[in-house]
């Protein structure tokens, strides 16, 4: 990943499990995915979401790169995150 703010251009769709079963999670339906778009934008809807909802969000990047919540989290907390910012 870019170590500046480009990174927070980069595109990748935001999802969320759906279900889960015997500690599975059950990936989102392709149609929930959605269209890619930058991560200054999707990125709005994890900050606002509770705790225990962020745990269900994974982050998939255009190159194929994912992410799980805790990685999310970690991502926020740059230094050049536009959402240390908003705080």
């Amino acid at each position: 990943m870019p170590a500046d703010d480009d990174i927070w251009n980069l595109r990748g769709t935001l999802s969320r499990a759906h279900d889960r079963a015997d500690g599975v999670e059950v990936p989102p339906l392709s149609d929930d995915v959605g269209t890619p778009r930058p991560l200054r934008e999707i990125l709005v809807d994890y900050v606002s979401a509770s705790p225990a909802e962020r745990e269900q969000y994974s982050l998939i990047l255009e190159n194929g790169q994912a992410f799980a919540a805790d990685d999310i989290a970690e991502l926020l907390a740059r230094p050049d995150s536009p959402f240390n910012r908003a705080r």
